[in-house]
């Protein structure tokens, strides 16, 4: 790995090579998958879910109606 790194860097490149190699070093630190499930969730509000103690009179689950 450190040979491939020393190649990388002996190596002559412009500046669209250069940030070809730095948008695919992003783009695999980040994965790309929860890039785009990122990308996808903007604007959207998280659902609003009632939760914690108290919820219901006894504090259980509301559709709890076994007793």
């Amino acid at each position: 790995m450190k040979d491939q790194i020393d190649s990388l860097l002996a190596k002559d490149m412009d500046r669209r090579d250069f940030l070809k190699h730095v948008a695919f070093g992003f783009a695999a630190l980040t994965g790309v998958a929860g890039l785009l499930k990122t990308l996808n969730g903007l604007g959207k509000q998280p659902p609003q879910v009632a939760a914690g103690y108290g919820t219901n009179a006894y504090g259980g689950s509301p559709k709890d109606n076994s007793r």
